[in-house]
């Protein structure tokens, strides 16, 4: 019997093999659209499952926070002395404002608010300077980037230092924090 497998395998093509029970198994490389049976079932389940895990991943890698993250501001809090507060605002006039107005054409700040209230208690700020930008990737390199407007606005490092000089006795910084601007969902 083995003689006579051996016998019909090599009389037929070389593509379809018997196996020692005469039953005829396929090799047949070009033939990409054959399946086994049974092996079409399986990858349709396999590939669901797949996807199902990718979905299930997805799902679970978004946030649970009760809010979407936005753009993210700069914040100092400036104590002007007593009757000084239109000197101090003539000053920011030329230097802030001019900084920040060339910043926002480089597209460096998204924009800048200034905001002016009493102050709560005697060591209490009255003055908010708030820089907004556009993520926090923003403010990096930001001496390479900001350094070049001064210079340009306000002149020197020398003029720049007058400046900053002068302002010591009419304003005191109170605090700086970096926040994230958020939209309850």
């Amino acid at each position: 019997m083995n003689g006579a497998v051996a016998k019909r395998a090599t009389s037929r093509s070389p593509l379809a093999i018997y196996s020692a029970y005469g039953i005829k198994d396929f090799i047949d490389r070009s033939l990409s659209f054959y399946h086994p049976p049974g092996m079409k079932k399986s990858l349709i389940i396999i590939v669901g499952a797949a996807l199902f895990a990718a979905w299930a991943g997805l799902c679970s890698a978004q946030s649970d926070a009760p809010y979407t993250e936005g753009t993210v501001w700069n914040v100092t809090m400036v104590k002007v002395k007593p009757g000084l507060g239109d000197q101090y605002l003539k000053g920011l006039a030329k230097t802030f404002k001019g900084t920040l107005d060339e910043a926002k054409k480089q597209n460096l700040i998204m924009s800048y608010k200034i905001l002016l209230g009493d102050a709560a208690t005697p060591n209490d700020f009255n003055i908010l300077l708030m820089v907004e930008s556009k993520n926090m990737a923003a403010l990096d390199n930001g001496r390479e980037k900001f350094d070049p407007i001064a210079k340009k606005i306000t002149g020197s490092v020398e003029e720049q230092e007058k400046t900053a000089t002068k302002r010591l006795d009419i304003r005191e910084i109170m605090g700086d924090k970096l926040m994230r601007e958020v939209t309850l969902k």
